[in-house]
């Protein structure tokens, strides 16, 4: 016969893999009686709380079994399903890291309510198309959190969007997500300027060897004020602008999170909204509404954006002079 030691710890691994457990199967089991049974469930809650261990084992009446609760937050399958169809929708990781992932979020789940989620999902899963990088990233994305915890510096092997491979030693800042791509967010020593990497372009990185520990964290990044002013992974200048909108108010209100209406003219059905914005991100999206938004001010942007609307026209006329201005 098993004794309580064994008996407490084939619950307790039983419950974690969220195996339905019952007195009356337990004691047949271990052929003790159900007080047994009890007993063992009273000294793991014992253990629980003399350990401060955020955990409990509890009767649920609904399914007649005991299960493990947790005090500390975890992920109902509500939650569960709302995370995996971010993931999914996003197609930052290849389809092997993806898969990976949504099948650890799904151990978290009851057995019961993983048929459900499965059911689901299924279809988005089976047809998930990755970005066309088809790099993995989750392992390279971790290797530089703790680089940027430590506050060191890099060599970094980078690809540019022209194919072009150069070296750069940087300081990296953040991680930062932002439409489909992972990005570093790290200073150019050399330039002693800001910039951002795309995480499917680095190519090789190297630790500088005579750096220290030093603690990253004394010189945290603002992450959450830049995606204030950046609904677009793209720098420039920070600036605060005003532009004419005829398209749906909460369509600019949700891109650019700065922005206000100061102005509203319901003859015209369009609104005045004023933002405090990155230039080159700004200037992407603002070309993206079309003929549904103007640019009032600053006065220099208006002039970058005319150039760049009268090159478009132009090259759709066959009439431009050159090659376009890439200055978004």
């Amino acid at each position: 016969m098993a004794n309580s030691a064994y008996r407490q710890v084939y619950i307790l691994l039983h419950l974690v893999r969220h195996v339905p457990l019952n007195k009356q199967q337990l004691s047949k089991h271990f052929a003790v009686t159900e007080r047994s049974i009890q007993r063992d469930i009273s000294q793991l809650n014992a253990l629980f709380d003399h350990e401060e261990v955020a955990f409990e084992v509890q009767y649920n009446q609904r399914t007649h079994a005991f299960e493990l609760q947790s005090g500390a937050s975890e992920l109902n399958s509500a939650q569960l399903v709302v995370l995996i169809k971010i993931l999914l929708a996003s197609r930052a990781l290849n389809a092997e890291e993806a898969k990976a992932l949504i099948a650890n979020l799904l151990q978290t789940a009851l057995p019961s309510e993983r048929r459900v989620i499965n059911r689901v999902i299924q279809n988005e899963v089976f047809n998930y198309l990755p970005l066309h990088h088809n790099q993995p990233l989750t392992g390279l994305i971790w290797q530089f959190s703790l680089i940027i915890t430590r506050g060191q510096t890099v060599l970094l092997s980078y690809r540019s969007r022209n194919g072009k491979e150069s070296s750069v030693l940087v300081a990296p800042k953040a991680i930062f997500f932002s439409d489909h791509y992972f990005y570093l967010i790290a200073v150019d020593q050399e330039r002693g300027l800001e910039r951002f990497y795309r995480f499917d372009r680095i190519q090789d990185y190297r630790l500088r060897s005579e750096d220290g520990q030093a603690n990253g964290y004394t010189s945290r990044y603002p992450e959450g004020e830049l995606r204030r002013y950046l609904p677009i992974m793209a720098g420039g200048p920070r600036v605060t602008v005003t532009f004419d909108f005829w398209g749906r108010p909460d369509a600019a209100l949700d891109w650019l999170p700065t922005a206000s209406i100061i102005t509203q003219d319901a003859p015209h059905h369009k609104v005045t909204i004023q933002a405090t914005v990155y230039t080159e991100a700004f200037k992407m999206w603002l070309l993206s509404q079309g003929n549904m938004a103007k640019l009032l001010t600053p006065p220099s942007l208006v002039a970058e954006l005319t150039r760049t609307v009268g090159e478009m026209n132009d090259l759709y006329h066959d009439t431009l002079a050159g090659d376009p201005h890439f200055e978004i």
